[in-house]
């Protein structure tokens, strides 16, 4: 069987940007010809990708599918691993089963506005020995003196390089990775250099539609090769090809996406909400990419018509020169503000004084930027996709409104600038509620002492 042309291609050039400019020593070559003799393996072993790719929901019954079901008494839970079963759990309640246990996390990019970085990792300093591997580091950013990092310098080769440094003379309970690229890589690493894959652990953090075709395949060997697989949504589960529910039916586990609420509380708690000037503004959080869509949001705030009204874009992207070129075509640059990458705090703050959030999306895991946004106490409007029915499960106050339809985002941004400020203070105080009582991130590591446990206790190895 042949590959198909992507994968001719030098796997480290999955992503543009990434460049590797080292030779191809012999030992790289072997690694990089078992990983190929991987992939093949996956691909062989049912029907297309793009046939496997047209499973529906109602191929996967929640309440009946056995994957689900077998995956869940693997744990001994009898349920998913999801914050949202248990009510919220604060810090003061929570102490890890193994404290002390050393993990290194594999990221892409380690900077201020990364989930894995923030929720994590920073939460867990004095409670976890921690390490993180990075493709990329963004200059500015200095984690915690507790917390070991290892920089890639944005090739293959060196993050190949920053792999065997965190290894060199350590060893690790868990080893984490969060993206098809640092799962590959991990997997690639251990073949060149001979070490086990016992104690590593993958998070699938995105439905798998919303992954380019060439990170679709690297899932494959990494459902393979991972012995513990968790996702961060049911909605995540749902979009999985059969062939992947098949791989990874015995090792899969949910673990929802949750929210720091108490660093949000802190961040907020100076803030004076009564000191705003009168201005209705409606905030989005998200990078302007396609995805997210905000070319949709901005032709919604144009129609709605608002009186004193402004829109707010927190966040960067290939779209942004789009965005203010459109804006000041429509008449909007002085009601438009676009604030680039601001740092996380820096979120908490504009959030807190906005009256309403809007997402877009055409594509998400489990959205943090919404959890964060409901944390703040501020009501939301959505689009009806999986991940956002997930949030808004039992709560008819949230709006769902199709993707695309620009018409139905401007009707109910009209309809929350008639609501009294305290009509909207109280939808908000309900969308904090729903984060306190299903996406507590303490909540969220406690599941996760569950899923490390099930790799590190029986055998007690590390790798």
């Amino acid at each position: 069987m042949c590959l198909p042309a992507n994968l001719r291609k030098p796997l480290w050039a999955y992503e543009s940007g990434i460049s590797c400019r080292c030779r191809r020593r012999d030992t790289l070559q072997q690694g990089c010809a078992r990983y190929r003799r991987a992939v093949t393996l996956a691909l062989r072993m049912g029907p297309s990708l793009r046939a496997q790719m047209g499973a529906t929901k109602a191929d996967i019954p929640w309440t009946r599918d056995k994957h689900l079901l077998r995956m869940d008494t693997d744990l001994g839970t009898g349920k998913t691993q999801s914050p949202g079963a248990e009510k919220a759990v604060r810090s003061a309640d929570w102490s890890p089963t193994q404290r002390g246990l050393k993990i290194l996390h594999l990221i892409v990019r380690l900077g201020a506005p990364n989930t894995q970085y923030n929720e994590h990792c920073l939460p867990l300093v004095g409670k976890r020995e921690i390490a993180i591997c990075a493709f990329f580091r963004d200059a500015p950013l200095a984690p915690p003196p507790e917390i070991t990092v290892f920089e890639g310098g944005g090739t293959v080769r060196g993050f190949l390089r920053a792999l065997g440094t965190a290894f060199a003379g350590r060893s690790y309970d868990v080893v984490h990775a969060h993206a098809p690229q640092t799962g590959s890589l991990l997997l690639l690493g251990n073949l060149l250099a001979r070490r086990s894959m016992t104690g590593a652990v993958y998070t699938v953090h995105n439905c798998f539609q919303n992954y380019s075709l060439r990170n679709q395949l690297l899932l494959f060997p990494v459902f393979l090769a991972f012995p513990r697989i968790t996702l961060c949504s049911r909605s995540v589960l749902e979009s999985l090809p059969r062939l992947l529910r098949q791989i990874g039916r015995h090792k899969m586990s949910i673990v929802t996406n949750s929210v720091d609420t108490e660093r949000v509380d802190r961040v907020i708690a100076d803030l004076d909400r009564r000191a705003r000037d009168g201005h209705f503004t409606a905030i989005s959080v998200s990078r302007l990419i396609g995805r997210k869509d905000p070319v949709a949001l901005m032709r919604a705030f144009d129609r709605a018509a608002l009186d004193d009204a402004r829109l707010v874009f927190l966040g960067d992207g290939e779209l942004t020169d789009e965005l203010r070129n459109q804006a000041a075509a429509l008449g909007l640059g002085d009601r438009i503000t676009f604030t680039g990458m601001v740092a996380r705090d820096d979120v908490y703050h504009w959030v807190a004084e906005a009256d309403v959030y809007l997402s877009t999306s055409r594509g998400e895991g489990l959205p943090i930027a919404v959890l964060e946004v409901m944390a703040c106490g501020i009501p939301v409007i959505l689009s009806d996709i999986p991940p956002h029915r997930e949030i808004a499960e039992g709560a008819d106050f949230i709006p769902l409104i199709p993707p695309g339809d620009v018409e139905g985002f401007a009707r109910e941004l009209r309809r929350m600038q008639q609501l009294t400020p305290g009509e909207r203070a109280s939808l908000g105080q309900r969308c904090r509620e729903i984060v306190d009582e299903r996406f507590s991130l303490w909540a969220m590591h406690r599941a996760y002492d569950e899923v490390y446990a099930t790799i590190t206790q029986p055998k007690g190895r590390k790798i």
